[in-house]
């Protein structure tokens, strides 16, 4: 991403492709399966191994949350702030998760 960081190569940007590309079949995959609550769904998913040190992973949260507006025009996604916290909790989760 330009202002980001150091210009990045192919290689991540076909990572970055790739983990799109996950939330994206997670994300259709939970709501045809009649999963309805997308942060339900993060915490219920496992990101790959190759990824497994990518940092802000708690991304998770907010990426379903956004395609579920896209799956279901009704979805009401949290405010900004809300969905912040609700990201942070995420991540601690996550944090217990690789302690274990």
């Amino acid at each position: 991403m330009p202002g980001h960081g150091p210009v990045g190569t192919k290689d991540d940007v076909r990572n970055v492709r790739d983990i799109l590309s996950f939330f994206i079949e997670i994300g259709t995959r939970g709501y045809a399966e009649g999963v309805r609550d997308p942060i339900k769904l993060a915490y219920q998913t496992r990101f790959p191994e190759k990824w497994r040190e990518y940092g802000e992973q708690e991304r998770m949260v907010i990426n379903l949350c956004s395609l579920w507006k896209e799956l279901d025009p009704a979805y009401q996604m949290p405010g900004f702030h809300d969905l912040m916290c609700i990201a942070g909790e995420y991540h601690k989760f996550l944090e217990d998760c690789l302690r274990n």
